[in-house]
């Protein structure tokens, strides 16, 4: 999977010159097939800390 070239500008990197955006879209690698099949040994959400916040107004 691959973040389409054409989009990658104003999808991704919007907030760098056309030149970076185009290099970083030109220098994707493909990921393996192999991380939709991973599995999870120990939910980070089990052993790190976490908060969140409410806003009742």
């Amino acid at each position: 999977m691959f973040l389409d070239r054409a989009k990658a500008h104003a999808a991704f990197a919007a907030d760098l010159d056309a030149d970076r955006a185009a290099f970083m879209a030109d220098s994707q690698v493909p990921w393996g097939v192999a991380a939709l099949t991973g599995t999870i040994s120990a939910p980070a959400w089990k052993t790190r800390p976490s908060w969140y916040c409410i806003g009742s107004a």
